[in-house]
């Protein structure tokens, strides 16, 4: 067997993977997560920089990432953690194969969420970051309402996250059009490096997503095709949280991905940095 690291998104804690922990280990596989700390360090790229090294960090710290195939699993902006991450290569562990569930997958694509989508936003962009908003976002990630008692440590997990946001800034006005970037220009999206992603890759995205336009996966797949990589791209009927609301498909879907190239990956193998 191998290893499988499931990247929380923006304000998640690792609770969100409460689905997938048990079911993967008792199947065989290291399972490793963390609650990343989401705090704000200068701008929205020098915040990015600060969470990607939070994630090698955890890497580098796990006793299974030197020796056994991993799979990074990412959702929403975890994504564009691993992103960022496979963008500065060299050494350090193997990794067989990615999964993407709901990701822009770069920054310079992080402009594009929200736009393109049929159904509107679950909140306002403008508005500030407070407990209420919270709610509502976290709500708005599914289609149905989450299990009762669930939904509550889910989202206790985010009020932590979100207030150490806020004191990273000590600011209580913040809001996320605040925080997202300004539209990269073209020649930004034509540099990005997809040649790094030559590798077997999952994406897996809701139809009715919210957050992340349908038709980002479908350009995310294309390219990554286009450099070379093997992809598969299956669509679920969920919002912006599919391994939360069809977890059962989810898991079946995952766990058939990690055999196929986690034990015995025919790909060229990407070396992490440290």
């Amino acid at each position: 067997m191998g290893t499988v690291l499931l990247v929380p998104g923006f304000l998640q804690p690792a609770y969100c993977w409460r689905k997938q922990i048990l079911p993967l280990t008792e199947a065989g596989w290291n399972v490793l997560t963390w609650d990343p700390s989401w705090s704000l360090q200068g701008g929205w790229t020098e915040s990015l920089g600060c969470w990607t090294a939070e994630l090698a960090t955890v890497l580098a710290a796990s006793p299974f990432s030197a020796h056994l195939p991993m799979v990074l699993v990412s959702w929403s902006l975890g994504g564009v953690l691993i992103g960022e991450l496979l963008r500065q290569s060299p050494p350090r562990p193997t990794i067989a194969g990615l999964v993407f569930v709901g990701t822009p997958l770069f920054l310079e694509y992080l402009t594009e969420v929200f736009i393109g989508t049929d159904a509107p936003a679950p909140f306002d962009l403008s508005e500030p970051l407070t407990a209420q908003w919270l709610v509502r976002f976290t709500t708005g990630l599914t289609m149905n309402p989450p299990t009762f008692g669930e939904f509550e440590r889910h989202l206790g997990g985010s009020c932590l996250a979100l207030t150490r946001l806020l004191e990273s800034v000590n600011e209580q006005r913040l809001s996320l059009a605040g925080l997202l970037p300004p539209l990269p220009a073209v020649q930004a999206k034509e540099s990005l490096p997809w040649h790094h992603f030559r590798l077997p890759t999952l994406i897996i995205h809701g139809e009715y997503d919210r957050l992340v336009p349908q038709m980002l996966a479908h350009q995310i797949a294309r390219q990554l095709e286009d450099a070379g990589a093997t992809v598969t791209l299956s669509l679920y009927p969920t919002g912006h949280a599919p391994f939360i609301e069809e977890p059962e498909r989810f898991n079946r879907d995952l766990t058939l991905f990690l055999r196929q190239h986690c034990c015995h990956s025919s790909s060229t193998p990407i070396r992490l940095p440290v």
